[in-house]
């Protein structure tokens, strides 16, 4: 075949680029955000930073003095407006007058997002503790009252939480709340998600918990309905319309993706459903985002086409519909973007402007973080502007098979300047409808590897995985979403106007969502969809996206220049490119875990037990995994902490005894990475055998292909020095009080050194071991969560350890039980004030250090 350069009359003349005025401030902005939020940023300096720009302006000779003093200025606005709005609070805000020890109080003020009604139920069936509806909301303080009544000036935003649901309340209500009150405490263990840090960027830093919705009392209602009691009826009824299917059965999971994907209620979608779109890397497709605004615009688009509207006429009601959407749905950095620029759009097409979507995309950026420029680190605002950069730039840079397919049935071969063009710049122009079929398939494609690509750094680094497919599956799901999201659209308008049109549209869109779910489940099933990687950083973030940059300004003078001086060619790419493709993957347990040492870990999880070992070998037990809390341990706590230290595997698992608080988690961790053995004592099953959720447990074990075996006191794991043995329970056959007091008892050693992990042993199994001499230990981990019985203090004595770890969730003003006293002098830890406890042991010593870190000292107003 002969290649051929297609004439200049079949060619798409090439545009040159139009200016974007924006570009340079939004650079200089989001520069001097993260500058004050790297290093805090004085005022001087940043009244500074804005002469030093004022002179640049003042020697403007050419584009490049024009430029720095724009970025500059841009960039000592930025610094500043992140110091007004993550630092200075006023002299009476709430967080002034608590600590972080919490205080009996009462606040008064006005409900301003919420309430939230939800059931903190454990993601997988355990623990079997009812723990029924409970109530969050945001209350923004004018007053706080002390125990004595006297009421103070208070401002601030208090995040509250309410045991039970108290029925009635809205948005605008004043009312007052009793309870507990204090800082938002951080993160109790490594690699887990830091509540404090992310409600600070909201503007929030005091929480109030409450038992009951009785100490909840309104005060009084607004007259009238104000902007956010109609936004919230108005989610309410919309809600309902689209759960709406006519024959009065709804289908709650069905019901649930639709709220997510036309209302952006993402945290309404069914766990087993919500993962498996993360495990396909299309979670992106259950929140609405700017992809929904698209298909609403369409749709609306498409709307004044079939009546024949004037195009100024579509345009306003297009944007008309874009705004209403912005306001109504639940706003979030993609919606507002995207609405931003749609808007923006918009005006382009009624003033006659050209398309500058890079212009656009900078004037939303400046607009979110002059409204909060905490958002700049959010996941979701981080995500959503680099796809939209990927889409905008890499598309140019990637070959589009429709036209190559268009050319291949013409007969021609395409020269090298015919191949690569942007996504709608065509080679040729044929008609007839498989020609529309193929470029909507060479544009799904491209724009399902340029979003994927660009993505892909910000997702590893932010949820610890890659999905490798993902851009595959994103390119046949992609289709289904827009139908769920248009449909969505069609059914809401036509229930409104024609309201037994559910009968029809309900089904229909059910249909359509149970497809689309049962797709993701089978591509969730793929080996190989979803990989776990190691721990990243900023600096292999920024490296990827440097390396893009450079890849696809390649050709450019500038970047020419620079390659040539630093003799960067196509080879040195490839070897940075496949150092940052193996980076995720090397193992960082190789620097973070010490090689002359045994370490062990018990992580704070509330009312429970969760231990885990690292051995000098690399080997990585597990003993006990669960908690009373009504959350998921191993997804709040466990796994998180697991990522952190870089293990993918754990080697062994140990089950103490039946009792949930103890495995509850194990499930969880099983499904997310392998257990290699799962060990139980002889006497497990016996008690155990009238407790559904510990069988369950093992059940679970078995379908998931984890060996299971059955150990007594007698038993050991042993290498590098170190040594694991069993000292409790006897075999079976054996007497024992309790499912308690047949805890499997640990005793961990090396280099001399002893720890003693007891589970939850009762006072005939303390009796025992104590009278044995087997309980000699130098950290003893407190049994049963630290409880006090008879033999507690006799026990500890004979123990005689150094240091005591507690693991519980009972903070030290909660306790009247005596542990500290029987403690005694010696050091005593506890993960309700410490956090996860660090245990190291080595040949020429220990040391127990506490991970809990607390509140910085607030800046003055």
């Amino acid at each position: 075949m002969k290649p051929v350069a297609l004439d200049a009359a079949r060619r798409t003349p090439e545009r040159k680029s139009l200016p974007a005025p924006l570009l340079l401030p939004a650079i200089g902005f989001v520069t001097g955000i993260a500058l004050d939020n790297l290093i805090v940023v004085p005022r001087i300096v940043c009244v500074g930073m804005l002469a030093v720009a004022g002179l640049f302006w003042l020697r403007r000779r050419n584009r490049v003095w024009l430029g720095a003093a724009v970025a500059l200025a841009a960039a000592g606005l930025g610094a500043a407006r992140h110091d007004l709005a993550f630092r200075r609070w006023p002299a009476n805000h709430l967080a002034r007058r608590v600590g972080d020890e919490p205080i009996l109080a009462t606040i008064r003020g006005t409900i301003v997002d919420g309430p939230t009604i939800y059931s903190r139920e454990s993601e997988h069936g355990l623990p079997p503790y009812a723990a029924g509806q409970q109530m969050r909301f945001v209350v923004d303080s004018d007053a706080v009252i002390d125990t004595t009544g006297a009421a103070h000036a208070a401002s601030g935003r208090v995040a509250v939480h309410v045991g039970t649901a108290a029925a009635g309340l809205q948005p605008g209500d004043t009312v007052e709340v009793f309870g507990m009150l204090g800082r938002v405490s951080g993160p109790a263990n490594p690699g887990e998600f830091d509540r404090r840090l992310a409600l600070r960027r909201d503007g929030i830093l005091v929480q109030l918990s409450a038992n009951t919705g009785e100490a909840v009392r309104v005060l009084a209602r607004p007259a009238s309905a104000g902007p956010r009691r109609w936004l919230a009826a108005a989610r309410r009824v919309l809600s309902a319309a689209l759960r709406e299917t006519g024959n009065g059965a709804a289908d709650e999971s069905a019901g649930s993706v639709a709220d997510a994907m036309v209302l952006a209620q993402r945290s309404r979608v069914d766990r087993t459903i919500n993962e498996a779109y993360q495990r396909t890397g299309n979670s992106h497709l259950l929140a609405a985002s700017g992809l929904n605004v698209v298909w609403l615009a369409l749709f609306v688009g498409s709307i004044g086409f079939c009546l024949s509207l004037h195009y100024r006429t579509t345009t306003l009601l297009v944007l008309a519909t874009l705004v209403l959407y912005g306001i109504v749905s639940e706003p979030n950095p993609p919606i507002l973007r995207a609405v931003i620029m749609g808007v923006a759009a918009c005006a382009a097409i009624l003033m006659r402007r050209k398309v500058n979507a890079i212009n656009w995309l900078a004037a939303a950026a400046i607009v979110l973080l002059l409204f909060n420029p905490c958002v700049l680190f959010a996941a979701s605002f981080q995500l959503t502007f680099a796809v939209v950069i990927g889409l905008i730039v890499l598309s140019r840079r990637i070959p589009d098979p429709a036209e190559r397919l268009r050319l291949a049935a013409t007969g021609l071969s395409p020269t090298p300047e015919d191949i690569g063009g942007s996504v709608g710049n065509r080679a040729l122009h044929a008609a007839g409808l498989w020609q529309i079929g193929i470029d909507l398939l060479g544009a799904g494609s491209v724009c399902s590897v340029a979003a994927w690509v660009s993505g892909l750094p910000l997702a590893a680094y932010w949820f610890g995985a890659v999905a490798p497919w993902g851009f595959i599956t994103s390119f046949i799901l992609a289709p289904l979403a827009g139908l769920v999201t248009i449909l969505g659209f069609i059914k809401l308008v036509l229930a409104f106007v024609i309201p037994p049109s559910v009968t029809i549209t309900g089904p229909t869109l059910n249909g359509v969502i149970w497809l689309m779910n049962w797709l993701v489940k089978r591509f969730a099933a793929i080996p190989g969809t979803y990989i776990q990687i190691g721990r990243l950083n900023v600096v292999w973030v920024s490296g990827c996206y440097l390396l893009l940059g450079v890849v696809v300004a390649w050709n450019h003078p500038l970047v020419k220049q620079w390659r040539e001086r630093l003799r960067f060619g196509r080879g040195a790419a490839t070897v940075v490119a496949l150092a940052l493709l193996a980076w995720p993957f090397v193992p960082v347990r190789r620097w973070l875990r010490p090689a002359d040492a045994v370490t062990v870990w018990t992580l704070a999880v509330g009312n429970g037990t969760a231990t885990v070992v690292e051995l000098p070998d690399g080997r990585t037990l597990l003993y006990d995994c669960g908690s009373r809390s009504p959350v998921d341990v191993a997804e709040r706590t466990v796994l998180p902490f697991l990522r952190e230290r870089g293990i993918g595997a754990i080697d062994v698992a140990f089950v103490s005894h039946p009792d949930s608080d103890h495995f509850s988690g194990i499930e969880g961790v099983a499904r997310a990475i392998p257990i290699r053995r799962l060990m139980i004592n002889q006497h497990f099953e016996s008690f155990g055998a009238d407790q559904p959720a510990a069988m369950n447990v093992l059940k679970r074990a078995g379908e998931l292909g984890i060996p299971i075996e059955r150990i007594a006191a007698g038993w050991k794991l042993s290498g590098s020095g170190a040594e694991v043995a069993c000292i409790w329970p006897p075999p079976a056959g054996a007497f024992m009080t309790s499912d308690n007091s047949s805890s499997t008892v640990l005793r961990v050693s090396f280099g001399g050194r002893r720890m003693l992990l007891p589970g939850d042993i009762d006072n005939y199994s303390l009796d025992q071991l104590a009278a044995g001499g087997s309980a000699r230990c130098d950290v003893l981990q407190l049994p049963h969560h630290g409880s006090v019985t008879d033999s507690t203090e006799t026990f500890i004595a004979k123990a005689n350890p150094g240091v005591c770890i507690r693991s519980s969730g009972q903070h030290e003003r909660e306790t009247v039980n005596g542990i500290r006293r029987l403690v005694g002098g010696r050091s005593y830890f506890s993960t309700a004030e410490d956090g996860c406890v660090e245990v190291t042991l080595r040949e020429k010593g220990m040391s127990v250090d506490g991970f809990r870190c607390y509140e910085e000292t607030l800046s003055k107003p």
